[in-house]
């Protein structure tokens, strides 16, 4: 089995918050774990920073999103629970429809 080797994203958000956020440390500390998933960690970037206005680092920061298998059952799931179509899911994960058909296909979900 491969080992993948990922980032720390609890001590990295720990940094952040403790640089630009230090009086507020104790609102986000609920929010840090250690074993974080992508839609935790775009949950936790949302509620520090806001949604972005620039659309141009929007597309580029889409662009080198990585989504491990969970994260993607989890929002599979969420599209079955929710009844949402792939357009729908689309932009509620701001993800492509195209991603979505070809998670669908890989993991034969459907």
């Amino acid at each position: 089995m491969k080992n993948e080797i990922k980032p720390n994203y609890r001590r990295i958000y720990s940094d952040i918050i403790e640089i630009k956020f230090h009086d507020k440390k104790r609102d986000f500390d609920h929010l840090l774990k250690e074993n974080m998933t992508a839609l935790e960690i775009m949950e936790l970037d949302r509620t520090l920073f806001g949604e972005i206005e620039d659309q141009d680092t929007e597309i580029f920061n889409q662009s080198h999103r990585s989504y491990d298998k969970n994260t993607i059952l989890k929002i599979l799931n969420y599209q079955k629970e929710y009844n949402l179509n792939n357009s729908q899911l689309s932009n509620q994960f701001k993800i492509s429809r195209t991603t979505i058909t070809k998670w669908k296909k890989f993991l034969k979900f459907i």
